[in-house]
């Protein structure tokens, strides 16, 4: 099965990954007491991220730095994978 991954463009076995981003979809979520207070009680961090730590993942994903990643996700989580 790696031999695939090897087949496709970097950008299609790369993947940044995050649930607790603050955004316009998440908005219910984070801006509810209760909600926020259970979902973050989950991150390590201990607070939502921002789009841009997103975007700062994926520049580097895009990037010549990152040639030899290829499929993998990378967990912008706040430490949520790693507990």
């Amino acid at each position: 099965m790696l031999h695939h991954a090897l087949e496709l463009p970097r950008s299609e076995v790369t993947d940044a990954t995050n649930i607790a981003i603050t955004t316009a979809m998440t908005q219910p979520l984070t801006e509810n007491d209760a909600s926020a207070k259970q979902l973050l009680s989950e991150y390590p961090w201990g607070a939502f991220g921002e789009t841009k730590n997103i975007a700062g993942a994926a520049v580097f994903l895009a990037s010549e730095d990152a040639v030899f990643v290829t499929g993998v996700l990378l967990p912008v989580d706040g430490g949520f994978v790693a507990q």
